[in-house]
């Protein structure tokens, strides 16, 4: 994590405030020596092990939540991060690319920012009808993020196996329990 180190007037750690969250990181590889390139998409703490595991040649366990990073590093075309999460005790930060939303459990107020226009998080929009529809936006895509997350930790499915098939719904198949759970057609007698 960063510091705030006088940032918002703050010298403590625990809001998610950009300069606790947003951290650098530089990796080198062999590769990257002669041929340094940089992103600015957005990635997570959590991907560092699926990404050394995957630079070791170890099989990345499905149940971790992180993406290794190797694409970037071999120069493969990579389908960047909506957006990072970040924990800590009653609070939820997502941040995408263009706004962030600080959720506190159990609370009706929040904190949402426009980065663009806003890049110091100083203009809390939360209750800003112009910004009713990010903020409903940003909640369902939390949910969704909270439901994945606790799937995916569930405990009891890493006591299985490492690898296991993650269960979703799909264009073609929208049922979770799998296709005997789809409505079957009707015979019906003429």
């Amino acid at each position: 994590h960063g510091e705030m180190l006088g940032d918002h007037g703050l010298a403590y750690k625990w809001l998610m405030y950009d300069p606790i969250v947003h951290i650098p990181l530089m990796i080198r590889t062999p590769k990257s020596v002669n041929n340094p390139s940089e992103t600015h998409d957005l990635t997570s703490l959590m991907d560092l092990g699926p990404t050394i595991l995957e630079a070791a040649g170890v099989p990345v366990p499905t149940y971790l939540e992180g993406r290794s990073l190797m694409p970037y590093l071999n120069g493969e075309e990579v389908n960047p991060r909506k957006y990072v999460f970040c924990e800590d005790n009653y609070q939820i930060m997502m941040r995408s690319d263009t706004h962030k939303m600080v959720y506190y459990i159990g609370q009706e107020e929040g904190e949402l920012y426009d980065l663009a226009e806003d890049p110091g998080e100083l203009w809390n929009l939360w209750d800003k009808s112009e910004y009713a529809e990010v903020k409903s936006k940003m909640l369902v895509d939390l949910l969704e993020w909270m439901a994945a997350s606790n799937y995916y930790n569930a405990g009891y499915k890493r006591q299985r196996s490492k690898q296991y098939g993650m269960r979703w719904p799909t264009e073609d198949d929208a049922y979770l329990h799998g296709r005997k759970a789809q409505p079957q057609p009707r015979m019906v007698d003429l």
